[in-house]
């Protein structure tokens, strides 16, 4: 059984509510798909990473990363914390564009904050021979996955993010098709 439709209010469409709450780590989650996103004015950005798989992590703290994602993240890539407890991973050159973002946009105090919080838990990585990441306990710790069987490979525009099935599923969860649709009524989209 699989995820139940998410429906988009169109011309005048009444949408359904749906929550994921109850679905947590489904098995037969929707593929990953890479995609190019246009940023204001039309500009063409690399690419997009969008869907959601379910992968085991095994004995020794691997997972696999999906095999259409992998040329997208690169041969090296970097791990960090990410916001709302997942382990986000940047191919490098966003990381680059991510960080110096930070650097020339925040003020010294705030620059501080998050460059202790995303650089204290980065990492360069790489995936093995068979595409899995090796998820080191401090990592697994860091994210709440320490004696997680299975874990959410998130696609999320630029980067991976890999969540607690549970915290994936609450977040998920926690928006409805209505506050969507709200929020882009609000910005006319």
């Amino acid at each position: 059984m699989g995820n139940p439709p998410i429906i988009i209010k169109t011309s005048g469409e009444k949408s359904q509510r749906n929550s994921y709450k109850s679905q947590i780590c489904p098995t037969d989650n929707v593929g990953f798909v890479s995609f190019p996103i246009f940023q204001k004015g039309g500009e063409r950005m690399q690419y997009g990473l969008m869907g959601n798989r379910t992968n085991k992590i095994d004995a020794k703290g691997r997972i696999s990363i999906p095999a259409n994602m992998r040329p997208d993240l690169g041969t090296e890539f970097v791990a960090s914390r990410g916001t709302g407890k997942c382990l986000a991973l940047y191919p490098l050159d966003e990381w680059d564009k991510f960080m110096e973002s930070i650097h020339t946009k925040v003020t010294h105090k705030k620059r501080k904050q998050l460059e202790f919080f995303y650089l204290a838990n980065a990492e360069k990585m790489s995936l093995d021979g068979q595409g899995r990441l090796l998820l080191n306990e401090d990592l697994r710790k860091a994210v709440d996955l320490e004696g997680e069987e299975q874990a959410v490979v998130f696609g999320n525009g630029k980067r991976i993010e890999i969540w607690n099935c549970s915290q994936f599923a609450e977040e998920l969860g926690g928006i409805t098709v209505d506050e969507v649709e709200d929020i882009l009524d609000e910005y006319d989209i």
